[in-house]
This record gives structure tokens, C-alpha cells and sequence, in this order.
């Protein structure tokens, strides 16, 4: 099961390195990730473009909204960019452990 891995991004720079190691870390491999960033211009889309060129065998897209819109708009724009069987939302300033998209579709699969 492909999980779409779904970041809503507003001035993230600052934590957004732990979230996506979070990611590189899953033991489900099926995913794509997502970034839309709401306007803000800081280092969130180098640090996604980085995260992209390492693991060049993954689907990772970055979109800004060039506008701040709110994060009810950058969710709309996230799910509708997702192209996997599930979705899975992640706060730029979080984390989850190794487990967390495999529990996920575990729970999904029974």
C-alpha cells in the first residue's frame, strides 16, 4: 500500500530536518512525500529539494503557494497532489518513529 506522506509547510525551515528524517527512517517503504509550503520563503524547499536529490528513487514534490493562504488551503492542495492508496499527515514540526506508516497500514489492511 502506497502511503502519500503530507507536509503543510509555513516558515518550517527551522524544524523541518527532524521531521523528514523522521520519514527516511519509516520501515514501510512505499511512500511519496509531499511539501506545500504557504507562502513562506526560508530554507523549507532547499532542505526538501536536499532531502529529494539523497534518495532519488523516492516520488518527493515541493510546491509553494507563493502566498500565504492558510493551512486549510495547503491541505486541499496536499491531498489533491497525493497520489497514493492512503494518506498520512505529518506537522513539519514533528516526528514519528520507524513504526508509525507501518502500524498505519497494518490497521488499514485489517
Amino acid at each position: 500500500m502506497k502511503i502519500s506522506i503530507l507536509i503543510a509547510a509555513y516558515r518550517a525551515g527551522p524544524f523541518l530536518r527532524t521531521a523528514l528524517a523522521s520519514v527516511a527512517k519509516q520501515t514501510h517503504e512505499d511512500w511519496e512525500l509531499i511539501v506545500v509550503e504557504d507562502g513562506s520563503h526560508d530554507e523549507t524547499e532547499a532542505i526538501v529539494r536536499a532531502f529529494a536529490t539523497a534518495r532519488p528513487t523516492r516520488s518527493v514534490r515541493y510546491e509553494n503557494h507563493g502566498s500565504n493562504r492558510g493551512v486549510a488551503a495547503t491541505r486541499n492542495r496536499l491531498i489533491a497532489m497525493a497520489e497514493g492508496d492512503a494518506v498520512a499527515f505529518l506537522d513539519a514540526d514533528d516526528w514519528w518513529t520507524p513504526d508509525h506508516l507501518a502500524l498505519d497500514v497494518h490497521q488499514l489492511s485489517s
